[in-house]
């Protein structure tokens, strides 16, 4: 049985396809391979290309990065996209929050827009008030921290600061205690120079109770300058202009009492004495 294409061929065009020239098939096959190779060769060729571009693009980036860090360019790099960015947000209305801050006095505003990570190009709508809260809270001198966003792009801090009492002495190092005897580890020590020294086994935890009686008694307090903590039973107080004064261990208020009544008395902190011990039943006085 023949084919369709034979069945219904006439025989002028059998005769004609039957006549084509071996010869000519043969040629049409061979450029049609030579046009194939040519084809691969060029591809083979491109990605040749490719891969030298790409690598003498990261000889370049390798380069430029490494001269733009020496000269300081990564920077104002780094600013000029910041300012960039600033813009394009600002016109988005998503622009980077206006902080505005209340409580600050150990406290800068540096330290505050550190916490902040203000620079991390984040809009007002992804500040966390509780991530912010936290981050605030973890500065040295902050207590706690309240923060309120109000729209469209202000960031509203209120900050309550821990208090300093006295500066403790401890090993030869100096630290900064607060209202409720803790110490404040990064706090700058010369940054209340005006305060108490305190030292001695304790010391830390018992100074705010000392301050708190103290300052029942203004003429002493006045006259306050230092404490050491004897064993973690009593204080050694020390008073201008240069009087040591040895409280008792189980009455810290009576002892105070005694030295204002010789204050009242005989002004004993006018006197000529070095040290005065109330301990006993009966005041000792060095002279």
């Amino acid at each position: 049985m023949q084919p369709l294409k034979d069945a219904f061929s006439s025989p002028e065009q059998q005769a004609k396809e039957n006549s084509v020239d071996p010869i000519l098939k043969d040629k049409t096959k061979a450029n049609r391979t030579a046009i194939r190779l040519a084809s691969q060769r060029w591809t083979r060729r491109q990605r040749q290309a490719a891969g030298v571009l790409l690598f003498v693009l990261l000889v370049g980036i390798i380069t430029t990065s490494y001269w733009a860090d020496r000269t300081g360019r990564i920077q104002l790099w780094r600013l000029q996209g910041i300012i960039w960015l600033e813009h394009q947000l600002a016109d988005r209305g998503l622009a980077l929050p206006h902080i505005e801050v209340a409580g600050l006095g150990f406290t800068s505003h540096d330290e505050v827009r550190t916490a902040l990570a203000a620079f991390d190009l984040e809009p007002l709508i992804k500040f966390s008030p509780k991530t912010t809260k936290l981050r605030l809270e973890n500065l040295a001198w902050v207590e706690n921290a309240t923060v309120q966003r109000k729209w469209p792009s202000t960031l509203r801090i209120w900050l309550n600061e821990r208090e300093p009492i006295a500066i403790l002495h401890e090993n030869g190092e100096a630290f900064v205690v607060d209202q409720e005897g803790e110490i404040i580890i990064e706090a700058n020590p010369e940054m209340i120079r005006s305060f108490p020294n305190v030292s001695g086994n304790g010391a830390a935890a018992e100074t705010p109770r000392l301050i708190r009686v103290l300052t029942k008694f203004p003429e002493i307090y006045s006259a306050f300058v230092g404490a050491n903590r004897q064993t973690d039973r009593r204080w050694d107080l020390y008073l201008a202009p240069g009087v040591e004064v040895k409280l008792p261990a189980t009455d810290l208020v009576g002892g105070l009492e005694r030295l204002q009544g010789l204050i009242d008395s005989d002004d004993i902190l006018t006197k000529e004495i070095t040290s005065l011990d109330l301990r006993g039943r009966r005041a000792v006085i060095f002279r």
